[in-house]
């Protein structure tokens, strides 16, 4: 079967009757003589409205030129003007300028424009001959498939396979008695054109300096992104890439509750901090859906430390936030704002759909191109509008999940599916939101079915977001039908497949592949269903999925601990008491709804339980995912005591003991500084009790000859002094703890023996420690605050004061403390190596060291904190 050749409608508009004419007659005369491989078709307009309207009508139009001196009695500048609706209308169409002044007028346009325009003409050279095979060229850049020409070319060499894959271009298939069926149906195509890495023309998608690097210059063009790129893994491995390219270990991420369940594994993966915000429901349909504006407001304000917030726009029944507002409330607060589009891939190429993320200001945008534009399963892109993007950062995080062996024909997909976006994607899409208009009217003809509108989708508390509805994705009420949703999702007598379901709905996902012929057959068989006249039927309602309780570590501790596994259901089929209060280690997630019931970390409480316990008793259709099997029954696997008492990042989060205990304090003892120095010189000798908790890191100066300054480093409350390291040992070797170094604060407390007046700024230091508020570190120890050092130390052995640790901050975001007026902290710092931390240790100025050795023999306090600080 032939394919048509494309159509190309070039629109020329121009008030000058005269030379729209010539032009006109011109470019057709041009088009006769010349190779026309686009189909290239020449239109003219006279008034500043009808371009607008025609435009609008006909999705064939692929090029606009305009004649700088066009008029309107509507606009001022009508020719720049027009130049911007239409690319806020069409930003995939061309534009040129018709130009008859000198290089000023083309600079002023340049200024105003040069984002729509792509070239200029000039007036006085009426080259038609040339305009033509540049508007040709145009075309031939806009349409071009770098990647899928490069594979195409190369199969069609016919190349001996002596390299990957086995099948060598389906030599082992071909004519086989027992697996040739599938070299049929698969097709010779396809098969040729599996190749390998081994394939030099055909670039790296893991370092793309060829035709895959092409092919995303181009998308990035298409989408209004800064950079693109393709992956082969689907917009679940492109969230996780991001989160690790944006998130050190312990960094806060905001996120919608209802995000894919990709997004709470990458939670985990990265080991950042989540600050979760309840979604919005609609329980009479079971249907989830964005996340208040108010909460989204209240979560940045609360957290201005965040890094980066996520939201999923749109959700899977196509609501859609108001994006511009919620973007420039985090970017005003420093956070990057990440939005998962992986259903709304192609809004970009309809008014109708716009804006996308990417226009309303995200920094990142992740879209699964296959759900809805025209690319295989898995194919997906992400885009980068990041004003401070580290492409390196991203490539090598990038390259930890990517295939080093990518399927070619993932890749050529999307490289067709931009092109057939661009040049005929407003055509298509035009197409699918009127049948989208004409099904749901025929649905609700039935008298049986209804199409739900987005006032039945909106609980009370999304009434004023500015919430819209997708168009093409029908949600449909079947709570008269009589029929299960799960019947009415798969209609086998009518070879009808729907998207998805709730206990009383099911979804329709219309797109650029929706023909008329298919709303036909879809309506007539609801119509015949509808006939039915089935009986009512009660339909099980799954109760509303509990509210979010609270986290009592990271995610990612729990999920790698061991734990024990807890049956979800007790001996009389109740359930089971003895989970609430325990640390779950799994992220439970029921389908539907889809959304995470409880994460790693989480406090189970009974709302939790129950919740769990009903949907084991509900259909059988019911998917769960994350519950343990207990010889056969449905379990939780949850902490132990002894795992949760040992993990440091609790601290972070609000106390939850084990089985309801509340947290001890943390452990403080009092002691003088003398005395742990000389605890310290004694040789192997235990730390006093509760100075260092398992796992932390206790780190100070000791009695030291200044040329070789030692530290102490713990990792448990039973480790002994008997190997101390030097600074430059220390610098070399990470801890052999695999656990999280906390922070530990050593204050001055408590009155002076012998005192002497100190500098202001370590008055306020002391004042603020004995008060229990955070003070600055940088202020005990700049020299710029405390006065000028009193010149280097001597060299005979000096005991100096416990020191302040005090900065904790996954190495590539270490920063150097900075004192109260800015000053940088005077002596050298020491970098503590940890597998996922390091600890940025500064000596006192000497001036702050004798003020504390003048009140040596006062009592100390040592404070092991319960957490460590990520910030």
């Amino acid at each position: 079967m032939s394919t048509p050749p494309p159509v190309s409608r070039i629109l020329l508009v121009s008030c000058d009757s005269a030379w729209l004419g010539a032009a006109l007659a011109g470019l057709k005369l041009a088009g006769a003589r010349l190779d026309n491989p686009f189909g290239m078709v020449f239109t003219a307009v006279s008034a500043f409205k009808e371009a607008i309207d025609c435009v609008s009508a006909d999705g064939e139009v692929q090029i606009v030129v305009i004649d700088r001196h066009l008029t309107s009695a509507e606009v001022n500048q009508a020719a720049i003007t027009l130049a911007n609706r239409l690319n806020e209308l069409r930003p995939e169409l061309s534009l040129y300028v018709v130009l008859s002044g000198g290089d000023d007028e083309r600079a002023l346009l340049e200024e105003l424009v040069s984002h729509a325009v792509d070239g200029y003409f000039n007036r006085d050279e009426s080259d038609y001959s040339g305009w033509f095979r540049i508007l040709s060229a145009e075309l031939a850049e806009k349409s071009a498939t770098p990647f899928y020409d490069a594979l195409k070319t190369y199969v069609k060499m016919a190349k001996d396979s002596w390299h990957t894959p086995g099948h060598s271009g389906g030599d082992s298939l071909r004519n086989s008695p027992w697996v040739g069926d599938f070299y049929d149906f698969v097709g010779e195509h396809m098969l040729r054109a599996d190749l390998s890495v081994s394939v030099p023309m055909l670039d790296s998608l893991m370092h793309p300096k060829g035709v895959i690097a092409a092919a995303q210059s181009l998308a990035a063009k298409a989408f209004g992104a800064r950079k693109t790129y393709f992956a082969t893994n689907g917009a679940s491995t492109t969230n996780k890439v991001i989160f690790q390219t944006l998130l050190a270990p312990g960094d806060k991420l905001l996120l919608d509750r209802n995000c894919h369940k990709s997004v709470h594994y990458g939670v985990i993966l990265s080991d950042c901090r989540p600050v979760y915000m309840d979604c919005s429901a609609r329980p009479q349909f079971g249907i989830f859906g964005p996340v208040p504006k108010r909460a989204i407001y209240e979560a940045i304000k609360a957290n201005p430390d965040a890094k980066a917030i996520i939201l999923t726009n749109c959700t899977y029944d196509g609501l859609l936030y108001d994006l511009k507002p919620i973007v420039e409330a985090a970017h005003s607060a420093g956070i990057k704002v990440i939005i998962d589009e992986a259903w709304y891939a192609f809004a970009r190429f309809h008014p109708a759909f716009r804006p996308t993320a990417l226009e309303a200001g995200a920094d990142y945008v992740t879209q699964s191109s296959h759900k809805t534009l025209t690319a295989f399963s898995q194919a997906s892109m992400v885009h980068v509008n990041d004003p401070a993007f580290d492409e390196h950062l991203f490539r090598e995080n990038f390259n930890m999940y990517a295939s080093t062996s990518p399927q070619y024909g993932l890749i050529a997909s999307l490289d067709v599916g931009r092109k057939q976006a661009v040049m005929e994607g407003y055509r298509l899409l035009d197409r699918t939101v009127k049948l989208s208009g004409e099904l749901r009217q025929k649905i609700n003809s039935t008298g049986v079915f209804r199409v739900l509108e987005l006032e039945d989708l909106l609980p009370e508390e999304l009434q004023q977001d500015g919430i819209r509805l997708d168009p093409t994705k029908l949600t449909v009420d079947i709570s008269k039908s009589g029929y299960s949703a799960q019947e009415l999702q798969q209609i086998p007598r009518f070879n009808i497949q729907g998207e998805k379901r709730t206990f009383n709905t099911i979804t329709l996902l219309l797109s650029m592949g929706t023909t008329g012929s298919k709303v036909s057959r879809l309506f007539d068989a609801m119509l015949r269903l509808a006939k039915d006249r089935r009986p009512p039927r009660s339909y099980y309602r799954i109760t509303e999925i509990p509210r979010f309780s609270r986290l009592a570590c990271l995610p990612r501790l729990a999920f790698y601990e061991s734990g024990e596994r807890l049956l979800l259901l007790d001996d009389d089929g109740r359930p089971n008491q003895a989970l609430l209060d325990r640390v779950c280690c799994d992220q439970i997630v029921s389908y539907p709804p889809g959304i995470p019931v409880v994460v790693p970390g989480q406090v189970i409480n009974l709302a939790i339980v129950t919740y769990l316990a009903r949907l084991t008793k509900g259909p059988k259709a019911l998917e769960i995912h994350g519950l343990a099997d207990c010889d056969g029954e449905y379990g939780v696997r949850v902490l132990t005591d002894q795992e949760f008492k040992n993990i440091p990042s609790r601290g972070l989060f609000d106390n939850a003991g084990c089985h309801g205990n509340q947290l001890p304090a943390p452990v403080c003892q009092r002691t003088s500084l003398p005395a742990l120095a000389a605890l310290v010189q004694a040789g192997p000798a235990p730390l006093p009790e509760g100075c260092c908790g398992a796992g932390f890191v206790l780190s100070m100066p000791l009695p030291y000859s200044a040329s070789t300054p030692s530290y102490l480093v713990s990792a448990s409350t039973s480790s002994t002094t008997s190997a101390l390291q030097t600074d430059q040992q220390l610098g070399n070797t990470p801890l052999a703890s695999g656990r999280v170094p906390s922070p530990i604060d050593f204050s001055a407390a408590g009155p002076a023996r012998r005192r002497r007046r100190q500098p202001r700024c370590q008055r306020r230091a002391a004042d603020a420690a004995r008060s229990g508020s955070r003070t600055d570190p940088g202020v005990l120890l700049t020299s710029r605050t405390c006065g000028r050092p009193r010149g280097p130390p001597a060299r005979h052995t000096v005991r100096r004061p416990l020191l302040l640790l005090c900065v904790m901050r996954h190495s590539r975001n270490t920063k150097p403390v900075r004192g109260a007026r800015g000053g940088v902290a005077a002596s050298a710092s020491r970098r503590i190596l940890h597998p996922l931390y390091s600890a940025t240790c500064y000596e006192p100025a000497r001036s702050a060291m004798d003020a504390c050795l003048s009140s040596a023999a006062s009592p100390w306090m040592v404070m092991a904190a319960g957490g460590f600080n990520a910030s």
